[in-house]
């Protein structure tokens, strides 16, 4: 069996078809010498969904779908880390709050308006009273400048997205799961009997087999034209050292499109492709002008308004697979090839649970 993608969709798929059949020849290949899109280049961010972004699911899908989604990413992360272990991911749970400016306090208001409904939907996939929570008093304490609230959601985290990646690769070692690096798939077709692979080398050699799970997420369309995938890229900093960094947990403003998070005593800042949605809908892996200043300007305004700029030590970019709805896609498109793609953004949290979803349909 072979899955295509060694992403953390890939290697979860892997895990669970060892798991189901114990003697089978499972191998994932991956074109780039670690996983291409997003699952080595997210910000770690274990979370579900911000006050914000809720309330816009809420605006073009029905109340019942919007949860069902929540459900899915909660109960995603939840399978992540017991397969790996919180303590070896970096897990913490400290949370994730939504930033208002003054700009934006219209949002907020709708927001806060909307708390208790939200709490109360969420209390049976969370199993807390109160998932949200307006805490302006912490915006001093993390040295915020121009921010005008906070909402605190509890029940999400932050992990370290190496350590993810290093885990689930030591685990498909442990389970004789064969990780094939620098192989890059061209063409796939269902023969009838099995999978034939043509690869984009030199002689397109041909690999066949049994059945064939792809993962590549974003990058889906390319093999499979008529995924309702789109790319869509996301642009990331991170600063040096800071001293006596005061943020704690991980922070989303402007409706989830910025995020930002102290990592190792480090600024990680990225996104702001709301700026400019036609040209962040790409396949390459480019940093843009536009977007690093928005995403500077961002730090010197609202982070670290109170002190000289940092230097900034990394820039790059992931590719998230978005379309027209924001559930993954989890199904057969022929006899022996099946896909687990189109993760939303939200691939830390339903990837474990897409991939498991995805080894069942073999």
């Amino acid at each position: 069996m072979v899955v295509l993608g060694a992403g953390i969709v890939g290697m979860n798929a892997a895990l669970s078809l060892r798991e189901r059949y114990p003697d089978a020849r499972v191998v994932i290949l991956e074109r780039g010498f670690l996983p291409t899109g997003a699952s080595t280049k997210n910000a770690g961010f274990a979370c579900f969904g911000s006050a914000s972004e809720l309330l816009d699911n809420l605006q073009t899908e029905p109340l019942d779908k919007v949860l069902e989604l929540v459900a899915l990413r909660y109960e995603g992360l939840t399978r992540l880390c017991a397969r790996t272990g919180e303590k070896q991911i970096g897990f913490i749970q400290n949370g994730n709050y939504e930033l208002f400016t003054h700009t934006d306090m219209h949002l907020f208001e709708a927001c806060a308006q909307a708390l208790p409904q939200l709490n109360q939907y969420l209390a049976p996939i969370t199993k807390q009273a109160q998932t949200f929570e307006i805490q302006p008093e912490k915006i001093q304490t993390f040295g915020l400048t121009g921010v005008e609230q906070l909402i605190w959601n509890k029940s999400e985290g932050e992990l370290h997205t190496g350590k993810l990646i290093r885990r689930l690769q030591a685990l498909c070692a442990e389970q004789k799961i064969e990780i094939w690096n620098g192989v890059e798939v061209a063409h796939i077709e269902d023969t009838g009997v099995g999978v034939s692979l043509r690869l984009n080398d030199a002689s397109k050699s041909e690999l066949k087999a049994q059945k064939l799970l792809v993962c590549t997420n974003a990058f889906a369309k390319q093999l499979l034209p008529n995924l309702d995938v789109i790319p869509a890229r996301n642009q990331v900093i991170v600063t040096e050292p800071i001293p006596n960094f005061k943020l704690q947990g991980c922070f989303h403003y402007d409706k989830g499109y910025v995020y930002f998070r102290n990592i190792e005593g480090r600024l990680l800042i990225g996104g702001a492709r709301n700026l400019d949605f036609e040209a962040e809908t790409s396949w390459d892996f480019a940093l843009t002008e536009p977007i690093q200043t928005r995403l500077e300007t961002i730090i010197s305004t609202h982070i670290l308004a109170d002190q000289p700029f940092p230097k900034i030590d990394y820039r790059w970019a992931g590719i998230m697979g978005m379309g027209a709805e924001k559930r993954p896609i989890v199904e057969k498109i022929s006899e022996h090839i099946a896909v687990a793609v189109r993760m939303s953004g939200m691939g830390v949290a339903i990837g474990a649970l897409v991939g498991e979803m995805g080894a069942k349909l073999l």
